[in-house]
């Protein structure tokens, strides 16, 4: 009997070797002699680390319990990250680009399809490189006083390569559904893609167990609160006074209230600036008011900042930089960004800045 519980035990153990998923990677272009991390997506783990070669080669080998999607990351966690990857068992092959997402050189139909949807983020990358360049080229022509027309047309650019890199994602994704490279579009990309397609896309998604789409369905959620018809939710944090003050003291009274998220170190929320003034001074008798929620950490940077930049308008802050609690409430990871909400309180469109919040604005204030 023993005999056979042996058997039995080898048997499992062979089993489970063979449900191993082996990877044998390699990643050029690394800083010479640096350490470099190998991080799974869906579960955050450090799944191996290696010093990279004075060539700038990295080799990483090992087994992972299923196919997953992996990062190689220059520090313990993603801040850092110069590729990522489909784990499935064929060998890897990568070449970092700085500025680019990296280069395949070789790998599974997975990884081949998944780099395929990066050509468009490749391109915008390059485009937008060349945006700022000329950015830089108009403050030296014209003494860091660029005019508002220079500005907004370089911002349309900016959002038409924004939008094309979007929508190349979105057709990767529809076209990969059923491999893993949709998964690790989604992992890598999620932010960049818009709530409404992916609470479409998730239904009845082949790998829709993943650990890694928890932060996905947590962002879907906090989302919603922005969606258009969406009721307010409400912020409590304290003015510059350091009294406490709601959200909903302004929101859902009778005004259309636009809720300016930005902070005092925030270059493109202080070059926004000028057209949330005008903004206001043109519609705020006829029943619009602002109210700017700080990501600033200091209130002494937020003080200053109101008063270099002539606000007016009322003021709300938990001065805990990108811990601030509009963060989640309102899933807002980067500034500026704006919801515009309706006299009752309802959302009616969000990121308005810019032409587009004067055009809105005169449309809804006749």
């Amino acid at each position: 009997m023993k005999k056979i519980f042996i058997q039995i035990a080898m048997v499992c153990i062979s089993l489970s070797a063979l449900a191993q998923t082996s990877y044998n990677v390699t990643v050029k272009g690394l800083p010479q002699n640096a350490r470099a991390y190998l991080l799974s997506r869906e579960t955050k783990d450090v799944l191996g680390s290696t010093t990279a070669t004075s060539d700038g080669n990295a080799v990483f080998r090992g087994e992972v319990q299923k196919a997953t999607v992996a990062s190689v990351s220059m520090q313990k966690d993603f801040r850092k990250v110069v590729c990522d990857m489909v784990l499935d068992g064929d060998e890897l092959a990568l070449k970092c680009v700085e500025g680019e997402p990296a280069q395949l050189e070789k790998g599974s139909a997975a990884n081949k399809a998944f780099y395929e949807g990066l050509e468009s983020v490749r391109l915008a990358a390059r485009e937008t490189q060349k945006v700022y360049s000329d950015y830089a080229q108009l403050r030296q022509h014209y003494e860091n006083n660029v005019p508002e027309k220079e500005i907004n047309q370089l911002r349309n650019r900016m959002e038409a390569i924004d939008q094309q890199s979007k929508a190349s994602l979105v057709e990767s994704l529809k076209k990969n559904r059923g491999n893993m490279a949709s998964l690790a579009t989604l992992l890598v990309f999620s932010r960049e893609i818009s709530a409404t397609f992916l609470n479409e896309y998730l239904q009845d998604y082949p790998f829709a167990k993943s650990e890694g789409l928890k932060p996905i369905y947590s962002m879907l959620e906090q989302e919603a609160r922005k969606a258009p018809g969406a009721k307010v939710t409400d912020l409590v944090m304290k003015d510059l006074l350091d009294k406490e003050v709601h959200l909903t003291d302004w929101v859902g009274k009778g005004q259309y209230v636009l809720v300016d998220f930005w902070a005092s170190w925030c270059g493109p929320c202080r070059a926004e600036m000028p057209n949330v003034k005008a903004a206001y001074e043109k519609y705020h008798a006829k029943g619009f008011e602002i109210v700017g929620v700080s990501f600033d950490s200091k209130k002494a940077d937020w003080e200053k900042a109101v008063a270099d930049l002539g606000i007016t308008w009322p003021q709300m802050s938990d001065l805990k930089g990108w811990g601030c609690a509009a963060s989640d409430i309102y899933y807002i990871k980067s500034i500026p960004a704006t919801i515009l909400f309706d006299p009752e309180g309802r959302v009616v469109d969000t990121d308005l800045r810019g032409e587009r919040l004067v055009r809105t604005l005169s449309k809804l204030l006749k």
